[in-house]
């Protein structure tokens, strides 16, 4: 494809189609005029041969020196005195041998015995008609097949664009994709998923922190009661511990005030040595600090478990934190390819558009000029073939006539007679006029183009 911006193809595309429709118009234009110039000239023809056939005209022929042969009033041509017509009838056969209308016109026109000049004037202007109508078919020729063959071309390049563009709409519609209850394709299949994969992260973010804040506050006031339990414990011991040694001490000090040992009488058994609680305080004292070193211990272990907890919190808070930033930078990219593939899209869809009416539209103009470009096509040779046969005709009855004495008289007079306008020079619109046996206004209005002609 071509890396132009569309705008600028469409507004291509856009130009090259008024320029067909323009040159088209012309062509058409060209062609009615054409039709109208010939339907004109073989009226003007017509009507020509009429009149120089007319009665009027025979009488009138009669009494000139130019339409008369050895002072008879004979026909013009007087071909009748010559081999017994055999002259004329030679023009005739060949004349209509080439089977055509104009031709047969010019056949008529020698039959009726028309002068030589008005044959010969007339015989030119048909030789130019073929001439010039070669020359327009060619034209139309060549015109139909650089038309047809750029159309074609623009018309095949269009399809091709027209597939192409078909190819990547649907290459842009599957990256793009839905989403429904059953199906989740393309950039908004991936968009969708993963935004419920950022939900659900965003979720277990919250739950694991609310599990974390609950541990944690479950833990403080474990280790809340933990700390004031070794804190008892601790004073207890303390004040035991400390009331032990002071007896333990008192005691060594002072045997014979504790003992109350008398000589006579015996004191009762109940008596003994003071030995207070000893035995049992000490293990009083061996159990709290059992219970102290326990507490301690499961202390420890609730901090342990605590900072455990904590590190496993942030492993998983950390690993759900890059999740979370990897799927929004992953969003944010999707939704931007998202973003850039719809346009694409609309842009490939206005631009499918485009070139569908540029294609229909080059499709309708070629089958405008198919009538036309049809007939030149199947009909060309055989015009031309037609054309050839016809100047060949002409040309022969030309030589025919002027090989005539009776021509060749008739022009030696009128030479004669236009001496004084050809001297000088036998191209200028006086000279020609005469030489014809016409009048100047005569003459342009057979010869438009001759030079003096207004």
């Amino acid at each position: 494809m071509s890396t132009r911006p569309q705008s600028s193809k469409k507004k291509d595309d856009e130009e090259f189609l008024d320029k067909l429709t323009e040159a088209a118009a012309t062509k058409a234009k060209n062609w009615e005029e054409r039709k109208m110039l010939r339907a004109n000239e073989d009226a003007a023809i017509a009507e020509c041969i009429s009149i120089l056939n007319s009665d009027e005209a025979f009488g009138t022929f009669g009494k000139q020196d130019a339409t008369l042969s050895g002072g008879t009033s004979a026909s013009f041509l007087q071909m009748r005195q010559l081999r017994g017509g055999a002259v004329r009838q030679q023009i005739e056969a060949l004349l209509e041998e080439a089977h055509s209308v104009r031709i047969a016109k010019i056949a008529i026109a020698v039959r009726k015995g028309n002068p030589f000049r008005s044959v010969l004037d007339e015989i030119d202007n048909m030789l130019k008609t073929i001439t010039d109508e070669a020359k327009a078919d060619l034209e139309n020729k060549e015109w139909c097949e650089a038309e047809r063959k750029n159309s074609n071309a623009d018309l095949k390049a269009k399809k091709a664009e027209i597939t192409s563009l078909n190819s990547e709409i649907d290459t842009l519609v599957g990256d793009i994709g839905k989403v429904t209850d059953d199906v989740k394709t393309g950039l908004k299949g991936t968009i969708f998923t993963s935004e419920e994969s950022l939900a659900s992260n965003q979720k277990s973010q919250q739950e694991a922190t609310a599990d974390r804040k609950k541990e944690n506050a479950a833990y403080q006031v474990d280790v809340s009661d933990m700390s004031d339990a070794e804190d008892i414990l601790a004073r207890a011991l303390k004040v035991l511990s400390n009331y032990y040694k002071g007896l333990e001490k008192h005691m060594s000090e002072n045997k014979d005030s504790t003992n109350l040992l008398q000589a006579d009488p015996a004191p009762p058994k109940t008596y003994d040595a003071f030995e207070g609680q000893s035995d049992q305080g000490n293990k009083a004292l061996d159990m709290l600090k059992f219970i102290r070193d326990e507490t301690v211990k499961e202390h420890a272990k609730a901090d342990k478990d605590e900072e455990t907890a904590l590190s496993d919190y942030n492993k998983e808070m950390k690993g759900l934190k890059k999740a979370e930033s990897d799927l929004q930078a992953s969003i944010v990219k999707d939704k931007a390819s998202l973003a850039t593939k719809e346009k694409t899209l609309l842009e490939k869809q206005d631009d499918l558009k485009d070139t569908t009416k540029a294609k229909e539209a080059i499709e309708a103009y070629l089958l405008s000029i198919k009538p036309g470009c049809d007939f030149i096509k199947d009909n060309y040779d055989l015009r031309e073939k037609n054309r050839d046969t016809e100047t060949k005709a002409l040309n022969k009855a030309v030589t025919l006539i002027e090989g005539t004495p009776a021509y060749k008289e008739a022009e030696k007079k009128a030479v004669d007679q236009c001496s004084d306008k050809c001297k000088v020079d036998k191209t200028n619109l006086d000279c020609k006029a005469c030489m014809s046996g016409s009048s100047n206004k005569d003459y342009c209005a057979k010869h438009p183009g001759m030079p003096g002609c207004k």
